[in-house]
């Protein structure tokens, strides 16, 4: 049998080129080595939580659809604020205003009648997740009619992405180090 075997080292009967093909290409030529996958898992306390919700109205009239759609966000905004959120943590996620055309449901053919859509919406950052259900309820009964996440997060993760990555590497280091002892090889 020829061939590579593993942890970069030939099998019995394999020759240079054989070898080299089971290593990877560095500046253009094989270079002899071992190669590893180091993983690691943090895992951490959410202590933020990130909130879409808004007002979605549709109406025939394009100036009275976007009246009601800024009054009931005007409520909800003195409401979520009223429940602990700080102004700087409330922001606008989206705002859109189409037409929409209604279809006989039976012909298939437009009927003339016309709809204007509204959607506004903001995203909200709950620093306290213990006031998670009172912001809810408070934009709920303020208007709101449509929430699109609630999701549960942790503000700073830098810290968490580098020590998962010291862990992954250690992870690696003992990989290698185990592989190059079964191999009888030794590490650069």
């Amino acid at each position: 049998v020829k061939g590579v075997g593993g942890g970069g080292a030939p099998l019995a009967g394999g020759t240079d080129r054989q070898y080299a093909a089971g290593i990877p290409l560095t500046n253009g030529t094989y270079t002899p080595g071992l190669t590893v996958v180091g993983t690691a898992t943090v895992e951490a306390d959410p202590d933020v939580v990130y909130i879409t919700l808004g007002v979605d109205l549709k109406g025939d009239n394009a100036a009275t659809v976007v009246a009601d759609a800024t009054a009931r966000m005007e409520r909800i905004l003195e409401a979520i604020k009223a429940a602990g959120v700080a102004e700087q943590d409330i922001h606008t996620a989206g705002y859109n205003l189409w037409v929409e055309q209604r279809y006989d449901p039976e012909t298939g053919q437009p009927t003339g009648v016309i709809d204007y859509h509204v959607i506004h919406t903001v995203r909200i950052t709950a620093k306290d997740l213990g006031k998670v259900g009172t912001i809810l309820s408070a934009a709920v009964e303020a208007g709101a009619n449509t929430v699109s996440e609630v999701s549960f997060s942790v503000a700073d993760q830098e810290a968490l992405v580098s020590q998962a990555r010291q862990k992954a590497a250690a992870d690696a280091q003992k990989k290698a180090t185990e592989m190059a002892s079964a191999l009888g090889i030794s590490l650069g």
